[in-house]
């Protein structure tokens, strides 16, 4: 079987996605220590508002790790993909979570029981949120200098109008466009033959 150019990074995207989940488990535990600091406790509210920002939490590290792939495919080097990956997602991912963060300032205005019972949920998802976007900013595109190489480029025979995949897809590739060719009555010409 073939291997593609890029096989040989493959323990590094893993280790990549291990970095995803760090960024995750370090934004939990600075919540949690920040919960700790103004008194809080872990309690059902609080670990609710850390499930609830989990989802989000996840997004944050995505988006930098994916924009740093975008960045190295359209032919730059490691460090100038990170650096301009991390300045095209700053201000989008700033917003993102400003905006989830307002959502909860309106729970800091209750009063009686149930500023007791939400407050702890909302001082979760904003301790947690703002540690996420501040990980993603700096722990991921470091560690993506380091766990990352710069792609190899190698010259690839293009076709008009072809897909171009990597050639461990080609099997695949080759099969999935002789049956949308099939179905399509060959209107669509995806490059089928440059696989062959």
């Amino acid at each position: 079987m073939p291997h593609s150019a890029h096989d040989s990074d493959l323990p590094r995207q893993r280790a990549l996605d291990g970095d995803r989940r760090d960024v995750d488990s370090l934004s939990i535990l600075t919540s949690i220590i920040c919960l700790s600091l103004v008194g809080q406790t872990l309690n059902v509210m609080t670990l609710t508002g850390l499930a609830l920002a989990v989802g989000i939490l996840v997004d944050d590290a995505t988006v930098a790790i994916e924009n740093i792939h975008r960045n190295l495919q359209q032919g730059k080097d490691l460090l100038r993909a990170i650096v301009d990956a991390s300045e095209q997602i700053a201000l989008p991912a700033l917003v993102s979570t400003l905006a989830i963060c307002i959502v909860f300032l309106p729970i800091f205005a209750l009063s009686g029981p149930a500023a007791a019972l939400f407050r702890p949920l909302a001082m979760a998802v904003v301790f947690a949120m703002l540690a996420s976007y501040f990980l993603s900013r700096t722990l991921v595109p470091t560690m993506a200098k380091y766990m990352l190489r710069s792609p190899r480029r190698t010259p690839r025979r293009r076709g008009a109008g072809s897909v171009v995949l990597p050639p461990a897809f080609s099997a695949a590739s080759t099969s999935s466009v002789a049956v949308t060719n099939l179905l399509s009555c060959g209107r669509y010409s995806t490059g089928a033959a440059y696989w062959r």
